[in-house]
């Protein structure tokens, strides 16, 4: 019988030894946990844990669905993440960049970091050598960075940020897990009702054409859209593309992009989806940076930033408008509405208390449960209404082809 230890998962670390090298390898252990006692225990500071093939091991239908490789923010997660831990165990913020870059892949983030580590060894602030390369380094990265400096609390302010864009990818990835399937099923749907259109059709149009019947309007104008199609389908084919690129140059304008984001937070159901995450966010941003003794007006500032919606900055601009005009935070939110009560009433509560980034982060949880729930809810109802609004065009489709015959069948008898 084969040792006991055989049979233990394995985990991949990667930790800093006492005298400043970078350790990498593999343990075995039980749990993630033990892993990390046995290398503290052997005087190394653990900075990545990981079980080998823990991801191979999960059942296909249980991963999460990834689209494209926009990984940006699991990256910068990651990075933050490594960098906060070693500022945590005492290493130089220089050094801890270094190794952060070390342990990144190759690629625009790793070289980044590399000239951060080279502008702070020349002299300069964390927060402003990140502030060089915005396209990389959003500006709640750098608030809380500066905050962070001044403070002395950067090593806390930079592992509560890493959890910030954790959560941030975790509902990114959700969302597009849910939607994946209605966006396949309407694709495949719409692939349908072409084939049908210019295989199915054209099969049967010269038969009923040709029958001395009045064909039923429905029949017609399904014969008349085959017609179109076979006739004109290369225009389609040249029209397509020009709308799609007419539609992203669009979106790249500021005042489309507040009008379409507008439109979508008030539609029925997609509209509280949206602006649950949105608030979720700043939420989450705002705790953050009020909990770094970031001033209010400014935190808004910055966690503007972190809106994926145009409409909910133009928002919230006019809610700085109201605070940097004297008003509390709960109270701006009030006066521009539309704010879920939770994130109002627990900003008041924080105002009250002296503990505004604490309620800000319970609000953002809630906010985050909130918005968890009312996606399950929406694609448990999307789903079965799509299936039965596309079974029932593509069954309108073809009754009317074998209504024709049946009229057909009828005169023949």
């Amino acid at each position: 019988m084969s040792p006991a230890w055989i049979e233990m998962p394995r985990f991949r670390y990667q930790a800093i030894a006492r005298s400043g090298e970078t350790l990498s390898g593999e343990i075995p252990a039980e749990d993630e946990t033990a892993a990390k006692r046995s290398l503290q225990a052997q005087g190394h500071f653990p900075i990545r844990i990981q079980q080998v093939d823990a991801a191979s091991s999960i059942p296909w239908w249980q991963r999460d669905i990834k689209l494209g490789r926009r990984d940006d923010i699991r990256l910068l997660s990651r990075f933050v993440l490594e960098f906060g831990t070693l500022l945590k165990a005492g290493l130089t913020i220089d050094r801890a960049l270094e190794l952060s870059a070390q342990a990144l892949p190759a690629g625009d983030l790793a070289r980044s970091v590399m000239a951060v580590r080279d502008a702070v060894r020349e002299g300069m602030g964390l927060s402003e050598a990140l502030q060089r390369d915005p396209d990389l380094f959003p500006s709640l990265m750098v608030s809380l960075a500066r905050a962070g400096e001044v403070s002395g609390s950067l090593p806390n302010v930079m592992l509560a940020l890493a959890a910030h864009f954790d959560r941030v990818r975790e509902v990114r990835e959700k969302i597009r897990s849910a939607l994946i399937y209605p966006a396949v099923l309407s694709v495949l749907a719409f692939l349908s009702i072409i084939f049908i259109l210019l295989a199915v059709i054209p099969e049967f149009r010269p038969l009923l054409e040709g029958a001395d019947v009045d064909l039923p309007w429905t029949t017609s104008v399904l014969f008349a859209a085959s017609r179109f199609l076979e006739a004109y389908w290369w225009a389609l084919v040249l029209v397509l593309p020009i709308c799609i690129g007419a539609g992203v140059a669009a979106w790249r304008s500021p005042s489309s992009r507040v009008r379409v984001t507008r439109g979508i937070s008030r539609m029925r159901f997609v509209g509280p989806l949206m602006r649950s995450s949105d608030a979720a966010r700043f939420s989450r941003a705002m705790s953050i940076l009020t909990s770094s003794s970031v001033p209010v007006p400014s935190a808004v500032d910055v966690a503007m930033a972190t809106q994926a919606s145009p409409h909910e900055v133009e928002r919230l601009r006019l809610v700085n408008t109201h605070v940097k005009g004297g008003s509390t935070l709960s109270a701006a939110l009030e006066r521009v509405g539309d704010y879920p009560p939770v994130l109002t009433e627990l900003a008041r509560v924080g105002e009250e208390s002296g503990r505004i980034g604490d309620m800000l982060a319970h609000a953002a949880d809630v906010l985050d449960r909130e918005l968890a729930r009312r996606l399950d809810s929406f694609v448990a109802y999307l789903t079965p209404v799509l299936t039965i609004v596309l079974g029932l065009i593509i069954a309108i489709l073809i009754g009317s082809v074998f209504t024709a015959l049946l009229s057909i069948n009828e005169l023949a008898v």
